[in-house]
């Protein structure tokens, strides 16, 4: 499940220095938006990721936990940090 935090975090980075790059390095806007609308896609599988996890029987962990905050943080503080 670790793994699942970690390619997401990794991922949400990804597409966020991908999006900028689109937008003040090639000025292209709209591409941009593109990017930047795919990080709560990348939260969404995460979360479908996590209850897929716990449905099958493993027993709620720290990375079960970890994969929540991750989640409120992003809902929190996602549009300001995209900002």
């Amino acid at each position: 499940m670790i793994a699942w935090i970690i390619t997401a975090e990794i991922a949400f980075w990804i597409v966020i220095i991908i999006g900028l790059i689109c937008r003040y390095v090639f000025k292209m806007p709209k591409l941009s938006i593109f990017f930047f609308a795919l990080t709560p896609v990348i939260d969404l599988l995460l979360v479908i990721l996590t209850a897929m996890d716990l449905k099958a029987g493993t027993p709620a962990s720290i990375s079960h936990g970890i994969a929540a905050i991750y989640f409120g943080v992003s809902i929190a503080f996602g549009k300001t940090m995209i900002t």
